[in-house]
């Protein structure tokens, strides 16, 4: 702030004493087991998408400010409903009146009508205007494993055995997809399966993509990378996502459901050697480790975490670590599922000891919150943007082996079924009538349950196919899930804000 702030000008240069006006959207939650007794309250306001820690003091002088109200009856109310002398008011209330008058919590005249920024400026109607995000396509049903926590394995043994009686994805209809999906505005596409290196065109059909003007992604079980030629693995991915779930073999072979002679570590050394030799070609990789948490493994993250980030620095490196879904399997579920709160802590703990490790001048308190707020936001994953999410999601495609096109993996139900690549365009897919109504209803103020919620523009707790599934709606999402999703949308942004906010 100036050293002298614009309400202490307001105040020497006028005669009138000044009315404050609140912002119309101003809310203020307390903030439980904080562990910072200095700033136990969260200010949030959606209309200008901000949000401050507060202290006591600075909850007070938020309840006591009406719409409308002058300085001198503030002052007033203050000092005599919460004790504060007149050099308090001065020495600390004006400041933090200015700090929110900068940030337009309160005004010093008429407040501006609230922004209409909930409003979606995209356009879901013109394919070559929609932000598609990245085509997904199945080079192969099969898997060279059988994970227990597989969320596709039934959709995948489905169309395994119809054996030869459907058509299968070939060279030429993966290069026409991708070329369509390229000239209708897509930026990406990512090749998975089932395992899609069992597919031996995997590497033509990466190079294609990427000829087209595509980025290409690669999701795979890292088990058969060795069985590429290194330099053209190298050139034609943008981006690879591996499966490690722990660096325990024990571990890894009952999550796999299968014994095999790859392990970790020989997945981890082939990592390591991609890495060096897309440095010495001067080529861009994004590694992503992609670790699914069960009760298996939960206590195994840490070790994960450290080893892998130091050994495999020598990428653009990233997790996105996900929690293990329930299945049709009722006896995996009972060996591998969790609860929200076991994988938070999980999150949480993995990555204190990360921080510890690798930032030795984070101390007690910073580590916690860090390593806290790493958990909330799902490994980083949902995090707050600068601008409000309007969005929930943006479906694009999947395509099936077979050639049957989907919204995306979420949606792989009869209902969304959007036609087959052999038989219909792109253009077909994106006017089909229930992508259409699909595309309508993906703005937060569709959602059900969090219409009203001022928070629906920062939450990105839940997901439209899975409701579907659940519910036969896509905006019918549990209304269970809302409380607990509003306290951790308010614990996620005071610890955001902690440090930034007003501290007496």
């Amino acid at each position: 702030m100036d050293s002298v702030s614009k309400l202490e000008n307001v105040i020497s240069n006028s005669k009138a004493i000044p009315t404050l006006h609140s912002s119309r959207s101003n809310y203020l939650y307390e903030v439980i087991e904080t562990r910072d007794s200095h700033n136990p309250f969260l200010l949030f306001n959606p209309s200008i998408h901000y949000w401050v820690a507060l202290d006591n003091l600075g909850a007070d002088v938020i309840r006591t400010l009406k719409p409308k109200i002058n300085l001198s009856e503030l002052k007033e109310e203050l000092i005599r409903h919460n004790e504060i002398d007149l050099l308090t008011f001065e020495s600390e209330v004006i400041p933090l009146l200015d700090y929110l008058v900068e940030l337009k919590f309160v005004h010093l005249s008429s407040p501006p009508p609230e922004r209409n920024w909930c409003q979606s400026e995209l356009s879901f109607d013109a394919p070559n205007q929609y932000p598609f995000e990245d085509l997904i396509i199945s080079l192969s049903d099969r898997c060279n494993l059988a994970c227990s926590y597989c969320f596709n394995a039934g959709s995948r043994k489905l169309r395994l055995d119809q054996g030869n009686q459907v058509q299968r994805l070939d060279r030429q209809t993966v290069n026409k997809l991708c070329k369509d999906f390229c000239e209708i505005g897509g930026t990406g596409v990512v090749f998975t399966g089932g395992e899609p290196t069992l597919n031996p065109e995997l590497l033509g059909f990466c190079a294609n993509a990427k000829a087209c003007g595509l980025k290409t992604s690669l999701i795979t079980n890292g088990t058969r990378l060795k069985e590429f030629d290194i330099d053209r693995l190298v050139s034609v991915l943008d981006a690879l996502h591996v499966s490690i779930d722990s660096l325990d073999p024990k571990v890894n072979a009952a999550l796999w459901g299968v014994e095999i002679r790859h392990t970790q570590e020989d997945i981890l050394s082939e990592l390591v050697k991609i890495g060096l030799r897309a440095n010495e070609l001067g080529e861009k990789i994004r590694l992503v480790l992609k670790p699914t948490i069960t009760k298996l493994n939960q206590y195994l993250l840490k070790d994960l975490l450290l080893e892998s980030s130091k050994r495999l620095s020598q990428f653009d490196f990233d997790f996105d670590i996900t929690i293990y879904e329930p299945t049709e399997d009722a006896r995996a579920n009972a060996n591998l599922a969790i609860s929200p709160l076991e994988y938070r802590i999980a999150l949480r703990d993995a990555f204190r000891a990360y921080l510890k490790k690798m930032n030795p001048d984070l101390r007690g308190t910073s580590v916690d919150y860090h390593a806290e707020l790493f958990a909330l936001t799902n490994a980083g994953k949902a995090s707050p943007s600068d601008k409000p999410i309007t969005v929930s999601c943006v479906p694009s495609l999947f395509v099936t082996n077979t050639g049957d096109v989907y919204p995306c993996q979420a949606f792989e139900v009869d209902e969304f079924r959007l036609g087959n690549v052999f038989e219909q365009s792109i253009d077909d897919f994106f006017d089909n009538n229930s992508f259409t109504e699909l595309r309508s209803q993906m703005t937060r103020d569709h959602v059900e349950v969090c219409m009203d919620c001022e928070f629906r523009y920062i939450c990105i707790e839940h997901c439209h196919g899975e409701s579907f599934k659940a519910f036969g709606r896509t905006t019918a999402f549990g209304k269970t899930d809302t409380h607990e999703c509003r306290k951790k949308v308010i614990r996620r942004l005071w610890l955001e804000t902690h440090e930034k906010g007003y501290s007496s």
